[in-house]
């Protein structure tokens, strides 16, 4: 029986005596329990549940979305459902999502670390725009440091590689059946305006815009399709339209707008989300 419950004669053939256990830490009669969570995350938590030691609540826009992935995630280990909920719909205020792709991340180590966060927590509605962005960085231009490329998983690595092709053959299928995505200068429509307006279509010599807006435009479109199509939607004076008439620039709003509504609902099957396992990367066959 002494072996079976460990005692000396198991554990400590010599017959020595076994070291004694080392005593828990007290402090004014409590117990010390030892973490290994971040201080800072740790902190938010304790402001969230303690109001009182915070001027205001943390579960905030005006708290940095790097604290607020941080406090999901401690609040998710620790189970404190409320606060889950409530920092994950702020967030999703903040990041870009498919339901608001306007947010965007300002560096591409953002978007490499949001996916490593919804790697670990699964909340995987921030997936999707955030490995666009990883995707469509230009790498050779950020100045990225190596190691940020580790927090990332080999499979999302892969991911990446095979979604760029994807993406953009996704962007070609459906931009180039629009007059205003020709590659030799967004050439006016064979049948002319719709409403037969005769002064519409008119502009740089039958096109919407010269030739060389019309190239940086169709660049843009192939290497960042959601800021561009966003630009087309948004801000009429960086892709202004000259020589169109009103029904016209209207129409080429929506067309640009279903564009990209329609792309960013494909990003979770053009990253393969959807698969448990890792997709095959053909590129190492």
């Amino acid at each position: 029986m002494a072996s079976v419950l460990g005692g000396p004669g198991s554990n400590n053939p010599s017959g020595a005596d076994p070291t004694p256990p080392v005593p828990p830490l007290m402090l004014e009669g409590a117990c010390v329990v030892f973490l290994d969570d971040q201080e800072c995350d740790f902190a938010i938590l304790l402001d969230t549940l303690l109001p009182q030691t915070s001027a205001e609540n943390p579960i905030s826009s005006r708290t940095s979305w790097t604290r607020l992935l941080g406090l999901a995630k401690i609040a998710q280990k620790y189970q404190v459902n409320d606060v889950v909920v409530k920092t994950v719909a702020c967030l999703e205020k903040i990041l870009p999502t498919v339901k608001q792709p306007a947010a965007r991340f300002l560096e591409p180590t953002e978007a490499i670390r949001v996916i490593d966060w919804a790697r670990q927590c699964s909340f995987t509605q921030f997936l999707p725009m955030a490995f666009y962005y990883a995707t469509t960085t230009q790498w050779e231009l950020s100045n990225m440091p190596p190691e940020s490329f580790r927090m990332l998983r080999p499979q999302d690595g892969v991911r990446i590689q095979q979604g760029r092709a994807r993406l953009q053959a996704e962007v070609m299928k459906a931009a180039l059946t629009r007059w205003e995505n020709s590659c030799h200068g967004c050439i006016k429509p064979e049948k002319g305006c719709p409403n037969r307006n005769i002064l519409c279509w008119t502009g740089y010599g039958g096109k919407a815009w010269d030739t060389g807006a019309s190239a940086a435009r169709w660049t843009n479109l192939l290497l960042h399709p959601v800021e561009e199509l966003l630009t087309r939607v948004e801000d009429c004076t960086a892709v202004p339209l000259r020589g169109i008439c009103g029904p016209c620039c209207a129409e080429f709003i929506r067309a640009n707008s279903r564009m990209l509504q329609e792309l960013v609902s494909k990003f979770e099957s053009i990253f393969s989300l959807n698969e448990e396992t890792a997709p095959s990367d053909s590129s190492r066959t």
